[in-house]
């Protein structure tokens, strides 16, 4: 899938140099130099590249040549911080429910499903 790249791509120009800047998903986190400085990239697993090349490029670097994509990035990280906090909220509230849940209940709960299950056994 060419590193699943993703839907967002940008042009950007700096005097004659046209560089076109990519966000890119991966599956991997390693530390590279720039494509355009050589200062080192820290990657997240979604990564400003260089769409000809495919080699990373820095956040510096990106804001320089394709601010856009500094933002979209920034936005698609935002949201995804926001979604996760609010899967956290679901699974807490999940578990406060079950400790809160009374033990009588659950252990009815538990014998009416293998009742359910093992019926069967005691039909004549």
């Amino acid at each position: 899938m060419e590193n699943e790249l993703m839907e967002a791509a940008k042009t950007a120009t700096n005097g004659n140099d046209n560089r076109r800047i990519t966000l890119q998903r991966v599956n991997f986190l390693t530390k590279a130099p720039c494509a355009y400085c050589n200062e080192q990239c820290d990657p997240i697993r979604f990564d400003f590249r260089d769409e000809k090349t495919g080699k990373s490029v820095c956040v510096v670097c990106a804001e320089k040549y394709a601010p856009e994509m500094v933002r979209i990035k920034e936005d698609a990280l935002c949201y995804a911080e926001g979604e996760v906090a609010l899967m956290i909220q679901k699974i807490q509230g999940k578990v406060s429910d079950l400790i809160n849940y009374p033990v009588e209940k659950r252990i009815m709960e538990v014998l009416e499903e293998i009742n359910q299950d093992y019926l069967y056994l005691f039909d004549p």
